[in-house]
């Protein structure tokens, strides 16, 4: 029997991977098969054949959390830099993108900067933890915030005039009584003294109990020490954000669109037979 010659069309609907098959597998290799070095380089191997990963906020954690198991400190410093760094061009990018196109979409935004929150608090607090063995990191500190503010705020979510978070209200330039838009303030100061300056000014106070909140200097009274780098918290933290399920193994989207549409028609048939059964 001849068989059926491949056809290149076909080829295009065989699904798509994602960050999932690799978490999954490097999860199998630790736990199962307790050989957590081979489940880094899965780990490492996701992020050689997928670049795209390095921006993915949950599967940088999940690959931190492991590292920090291994107590592989340098390896991890340079994951989240690579990370934070992959996140920040991926913003540009697409900020790029919405100027080009003359608009961008406010929820997707506020959602991408959610789900990358939990990566630059890990990365802020990764960072204070070290400063305690090394003087010379407090620049590092600095400069880390600095740059987890503007990601997470920026000049267009942050009010540098009369402090705040959110973009500068224009129902309430006239309570300033120059005749200038606040706005146009905003831009101003952010034009002349750069956005991280004029941030300090306006909202320094803020700021700082920010940092020493995310540190866990304040707040829940933990101590900035190693047992507090919950990297596995961040990641569920991050997927929920994202509106996915925080289990690796229970996100509806980890496979193909075939499988998608299976576990719909499954969750479809257990919520008809709960309500006859409560029917």
């Amino acid at each position: 029997v001849n068989s059926p010659q491949p056809n290149s069309n076909n080829n295009l609907n065989v699904g798509f991977i994602t960050w999932h098959l690799y978490a999954a597998h490097a999860t199998i290799e630790h736990r199962l098969s307790q050989n957590p070095h081979v489940a880094a380089r899965i780990y490492e191997l996701g992020l050689r054949k997928h670049r795209t990963f390095l921006s993915n906020p949950p599967y940088v954690l999940h690959y931190a959390n492991l590292l920090l198991e291994l107590n592989d400190e340098e390896n991890l410093r340079s994951l989240l830099m690579r990370a934070v760094a992959a996140c920040e061009e991926e913003d540009a990018n697409s900020s790029a993108a919405a100027s080009t196109s003359g608009g961008s979409d406010p929820a997707a935004i506020a959602k991408r900067r959610e789900m990358q929150r939990p990566l630059w608090d890990m990365m802020l607090k990764f960072e204070s933890t070290l400063s305690s063995n090394n003087a010379a990191s407090a620049s590092d500190i600095l400069s880390i915030e600095a740059r987890r503010r503007r990601a997470l705020y920026g000049p267009s979510n942050e009010d540098v005039v009369m402090g705040g978070e959110g973009p500068p209200d224009e129902d309430d330039d006239r309570n300033l009584g120059t005749g200038v838009h606040k706005s146009s303030l905003n831009e101003q100061l952010v034009r002349v003294e750069g956005y991280d300056v004029a941030s300090r000014i306006a909202n320094g106070m803020g700021r700082m109990v920010d940092v020493l909140t995310v540190t866990g200097a304040i707040g829940h009274g933990e101590a900035t020490t190693s047992p507090s780098l919950d990297f596995a918290a961040a990641a569920s933290a991050s997927m929920s954000a994202g509106g996915i399920s925080s289990d690796v193994w229970g996100d509806e989207c980890a496979g193909g669109p075939s499988d998608v549409s299976y576990v719909k028609r499954l969750k479809f048939q257990r919520e008809n037979r709960t309500r006859a059964l409560s029917s």
